[in-house]
């Protein structure tokens, strides 16, 4: 038997979701359910549910549905158990859709499920690979959904890269947002709450995860409490608590503690008592974190810093004509770190940069083509590689692959060479001259002098980490991790997994929803 992803406990309680029933409001916590008045006073707390990690809530056959990590609940002179004992991803008046895609009572969406409403006399069901269902169609959104809501008739879709509105009559209108939540006003993951005018009408702590309308006023759940909106004023119900995010981006080890970076939550760091919250970094939203020497480098949206004994050190972007050598990145978007040889590599929006053991910096803004570098990997071979969003791979160390740009040492890899596309998301050291590369869209494969060899069974997947343990290769998708054994693919679990990390014999592992480990020896 294949061996199972053990979760790590992060943060205290945790709110999923909120939805206003029979004048009161339900709250979904990772520990239960709360119920609120309209005047925001507590009125009781569930924790007699048979599962108590509540995930979403809505009305299936017109009665209050709880959905947790092993079904849906339904309250029947007791907590009744409601179709399959399974995670639930969204409930509708006529429905209860599990992540796995599985539909009670009865239907398959035949891929996984993040969130689905009712819509126009049918469902819109949001997937894991970031497409809308709709009953006439399958629409590819800009990145993988957070919540979907209807306004008014107006389907409403929050992604995490923008977000989208769906008209009646099928108009589709891309908005600049960065989207975490959606209702009557688009949450953000910095707490903004903005109207349908584009206009920021209020403000609350941490990253919007759900929103509720009710008679006078709006409920607003984040990963740093629950608040109640009143015209353009927010009001927190909830005590505040210290906590680590479960959107995790990235995971290290720190002076023999474990490390872990969150979207949305900044960095977090083992203690004997739990987890502590690192302060003073230059954003919240963390792309990765790596070691060198006694230096922790922290990849955030606004900057790159240096953490160590002596405090925090932030560095952006250099200015005009820089000199040679000074500290500084291309773009003050960092999103991922590496090391080797007690050098630090660097992939900000603009390309490579290169933190030299002696202090100096070097950038390669010009040196590579393409644009938003995702992700870097030094290898042990001698080569750097670096993946981009629109021109696939630039590599370092390297004369029979791809063409050099210009007079740089810098060659560019593309689909000229054979990559299935030039969206590429992580890739990993494979030996001499070759690479492991995760696509956006179309998988993953080994890239050579001799071209491109795809895993048989994952050619179409969103591909968002790969993580070299022995032998084996770890794939971490938006629809789950998979693990590629010799000629055979097998899927480990189901979470939208964002980042790896091998060590000794165990692979830890971040997802949307937390941190876990596997046995990977």
């Amino acid at each position: 038997m294949f061996p199972m992803l053990v979760p790590v406990e992060l943060a205290p309680v945790e709110i999923r979701d909120v939805l206003w029933d029979d004048g009161v409001a339900w709250v979904a916590t990772s520990s239960g359910a709360d119920v609120y008045d309209e005047d925001g006073s507590l009125l009781a707390e569930v924790d007699d549910l048979p599962c108590s990690d509540v995930r979403v809530l809505g009305r299936y056959a017109g009665e209050l549905t709880l959905g947790t990590e092993c079904g849906a609940f339904q309250w029947h002179d007791g907590w009744q158990l409601l179709g399959r004992a399974a995670p639930v991803a969204a409930i509708v008046d006529g429905a209860v859709f599990y992540r796995s895609g599985r539909i009670f009572p009865y239907g398959d969406v035949g891929t996984a499920v993040v969130d689905a409403v009712d819509w126009q006399d049918g469902w819109a069901i949001a997937t894991a690979e970031g497409r809308l269902v709709l009953d006439q169609a399958i629409v590819v959104m800009p990145g993988p959904v957070a919540e979907l809501a209807v306004v008014d008739g107006e389907l409403r879709i929050a992604t995490h890269t923008g977000a989208v509105t769906v008209a009646a009559d099928g108009t589709r209108v891309d908005l600049a947002h960065l989207a975490t939540a959606a209702g009557e006003h688009w949450g953000t993951v910095d707490g903004a709450l903005i109207g349908g005018d584009g206009e920021r009408n209020a403000s609350v702590r941490g990253a919007v995860v759900s929103m509720a309308s009710g008679p006078s006023s709006t409920l607003i759940a984040t990963t740093e409490g629950l608040w109640r909106l009143d015209a353009d004023h927010a009001r927190r119900l909830d005590e505040p608590t210290e906590r680590c995010g479960e959107f995790v981006t990235g995971i290290e080890r720190w002076h023999g503690r474990l490390v872990v970076a969150t979207f949305d939550h900044g960095v977090c760091v083992e203690t004997d008592d739990g987890w502590t919250r690192l302060q003073g970094l230059p954003s919240q939203m963390v792309n990765e974190v790596a070691v060198v020497d006694d230096a922790l480098w922290v990849a955030t949206s606004d900057g790159l810093a240096r953490v160590d004994d002596a405090g925090i050190e932030v560095f952006g972007t250099v200015p005009d004509n820089p000199v040679r050598g000074m500290p500084g990145l291309n773009h003050a978007g960092v999103n991922d770190v590496t090391v080797r040889d007690g050098e630090l590599w660097v992939a900000d929006v603009l390309g490579p940069v290169r933190v030299r053991q002696d202090g100096r910096w070097d950038r390669y803004r010009w040196h590579v083509s393409g644009h938003s570098y995702q992700a870097v990997e030094a290898c042990d071979t001698g080569e750097v590689w670096v993946a981009s969003e629109d021109d696939g791979l630039a590599v370092l160390g390297l004369r029979d692959l791809g063409r050099r740009n210009g007079r740089s040492r810098w060659r560019q890899v593309n689909m000229l060479d054979g990559l299935p596309e030039d969206w590429v998301m992580d890739v990993a050291c494979a030996g001499p001259g070759s690479a492991w590369v995760g696509t956006y869209r179309s998988g993953v494969g080994r890239i050579d002098a001799d071209g491109w060899q795809p895993i048989v069974g994952l050619e179409g997947a969103w591909v968002q980490a790969l993580e070299l343990v022995g032998d084996d290769l770890w794939v971490g998708t938006a629809d789950g991790l998979f693990v590629v054994r010799g000629d055979e693919v097998i899927r480990v679990g189901r979470e939208d997994t964002r980042t790896l990390r091998a060590e000794e014999g165990r692979l830890w592992v971040g997802s949307r929803t937390g941190l876990s480990w596997i046995d990977a020896g």
